[in-house]
């Protein structure tokens, strides 16, 4: 069946072993046929692939799991699916009728199976030869688990891939020796695993923002509250506070709904270097779905809006996909899909 598909570029900035900013051994494709021989492995169970429990601080991360890590085609690409948890309440996913009167909706809780792990799945297609993956998402789905991806590598390194030596008489996950290129070598200690990745841009509209930023006279912000997310818990009350005065009781009924809701905020702002790259960094980080953006109105283009998103590599097309269920994609099938689609999408990156 013919299935709407939104594709994005991200560059691998780095992957291995470092010490300080050197890197010392491993790369994108000997991660890859590292994880899929972890992943595989005769007789593993999903929960067997969690590498981390949730991280605390203001952008929360929770456990994500590996479904599938396998190379395919003739250019050594692998498809990458994980599953990532979402919030649950004590076995309970909870929701809200849509119909209901705003201030007083009632929240229904939906019992999951035990022992199942609400959440849904990312898919990744990695291009080692290139040092780049795309995500992909199906339909209207907005997240594409690109922080979970980036921690979960992260930690497989740090701790579950072949290049680590754990310390002899330690089940303990911290207990590890250091780490080597491969059996033999030098046991190297004082080495950090890294993996990290930022969306691929085109360099024109970024290169021309950059040499007008001097231009630049508001910055307008582009969201959905993400209320797991501390900053934005307070930007969305802070707001409340404004609009409908201080009124304690009106402001908690109003934010109990803020979850999802979409909000856009205009600064008169001239930004300095310095600020407009970690504006570009945390836009790069942080975004998450098609309504997020960052963008700039410049002097003598008042009319005119040059959107952050704008200048990221990105595709939609339609792919003929077999679908297991409403959330699982045929491995296969996307697979044959991303071969019979290469050379074209190859030759888009190129262009851009």
């Amino acid at each position: 069946m013919a299935v709407r598909t939104k594709l994005n570029f991200y560059e691998v900035a780095k992957c291995g072993y470092y010490a300080a900013d050197e890197h010392l051994f491993a790369d994108v494709a000997a991660l890859l046929g590292d994880l899929e021989k972890f992943v595989h492995i005769q007789g593993r169970e999903l929960h067997e692939t969690k590498l981390f429990s949730a991280t605390e601080g203001a952008s929360p991360i929770l456990p994500v799991y590996c479904l599938y890590a396998r190379p395919f085609g003739e250019h050594g690409d692998y498809l990458v699916v994980t599953w990532n948890q979402t919030p649950e309440n004590d076995g309970r996913v909870p929701s809200v009728d849509p119909s209901a009167p705003t201030g007083s909706a009632q929240v229904d809780f939906t019992d999951l199976p035990r022992g199942n792990i609400p959440g849904y799945a990312s898919y990744y297609w990695f291009i080692p030869s290139q040092n780049i993956f795309g995500i992909f998402r199906f339909g209207s789905r907005v997240k594409n688990g690109h922080p979970g991806l980036q921690k979960y590598l992260s930690e497989y390194l740090r701790k579950e891939a072949g290049f680590v030596q754990r310390a002899q008489n330690h089940q303990d996950e911290v207990a590890i020796d250091g780490y080597r290129a491969r059996p033999g070598d030098e046991l190297r200690q004082g080495v950090t695993p890294r993996f990290e990745s930022a969306p691929l841009r085109g360099f024109s509209q970024l290169k021309f923002l950059r040499e007008n930023r001097a231009r630049i006279f508001r910055v307008i912000r582009k969201s959905e509250v993400n209320w797991e997310v501390e900053v934005e818990r307070a930007v969305w009350k802070r707001g409340l506070d404004f609009l409908v005065g201080r009124d304690g009781q009106e402001v908690q009924a109003l934010s109990s709904e803020a979850a999802g809701r979409k909000y856009r905020l205009e600064f008169d702002l001239s930004p300095s270097e310095a600020e407009f790259e970690a504006m570009v960094e945390n836009f790069e980080q942080g975004a998450r779905g098609d309504f997020e953006n960052l963008g700039f109105v410049l002097s003598g283009e008042s009319a005119k809006t040059y959107w952050l998103s704008d200048a990221l590599l990105k595709a939609e097309m339609e792919l003929d996909l077999r679908r297991i269920d409403d959330e699982i994609v045929e491995f296969d099938s996307l697979q044959e899909a991303i071969s019979a689609a290469r050379m074209d999408l190859i030759e888009k990156l190129l262009s851009e």
